[in-house]
C-alpha cells in the first residue's frame, strides 16, 4: 500500500511540474476583506476541519513538501499548514496559510490556482467523481490569510474557515 501511495504521489508531482503550459481555469471563488487585521489560529481551524465526521485521513506536509508538492514557498509564509488525503485516489486537500505580506498572498493565490489546475488535469483522466470535487474547490482569502479547500464537504470545511475569520 505504501508503494502505491508513493507512486501516486510521484505521479501527481510529475503532473504538477509538467502542467505549466495549461490554459487557466475559470477563477476559483475568493473573498477578501479590508477590515481590521485578522488573527487566526490556523492549527485550531485545521483541527476542526479534520475532526469532522467523513473527513478522510490527511497527511500533513512539512515545509519542503509544501514547496515541492504544492508550490507553497516558505519565504511567502509566516505560518502554513497543508495536508493531502492519505488515500492517493481522493482529491481532498487543505491549505491554511498566513502570508508575510500582500505580494506574498498574491503569489500564494497563484500557487493555489496552479495546484487546482494540475489536480483538475490529473483527476479528469482517472475519476470524474474526484474531478467534480476539484472543480468545486474553494480558495478563500481574508487579510493575509489564504485557505484552499478541496473536499466533497467543501462548503462545511470552508465555512469553518470563514467563521473563524469572521466572514
Amino acid at each position: 500500500m505504501k508503494k502505491i501511495a508513493l507512486m501516486l504521489a510521484l505521479a501527481l508531482m510529475l503532473t504538477v511540474l509538467t502542467g505549466c503550459g495549461s490554459e487557466p481555469q475559470e477563477a476559483v471563488p475568493a473573498e477578501t476583506t479590508g477590515a481590521a487585521p485578522v488573527v487566526l489560529d490556523l492549527q485550531a481551524i485545521y483541527d476542526s476541519m479534520t475532526a469532522l465526521e467523513g473527513t478522510p485521513e490527511m497527511i500533513p506536509l512539512d515545509a519542503d513538501m509544501q514547496f515541492n508538492f504544492c508550490g507553497i514557498n516558505p519565504d511567502d509564509c509566516k505560518t502554513s499548514l497543508a495536508a493531502i488525503c492519505a488515500d492517493g485516489m481522493q482529491a481532498d486537500e487543505i491549505w491554511l496559510v498566513e502570508a508575510v505580506d500582500a505580494a506574498a498572498l498574491a503569489r500564494l493565490q497563484e500557487a493555489a490556482q496552479f495546484r487546482l489546475n494540475a489536480k483538475d488535469e490529473e483527476s479528469v483522466t482517472y475519476s470524474p467523481e474526484q474531478n467534480a470535487i476539484v472543480k468545486k474547490a474553494q480558495v478563500i482569502t481574508v487579510g493575509n490569510y489564504l485557505a484552499l479547500v478541496v473536499s466533497p464537504d467543501v462548503d462545511t470545511l470552508a465555512g469553518l474557515f470563514r467563521t473563524a475569520a469572521g466572514i
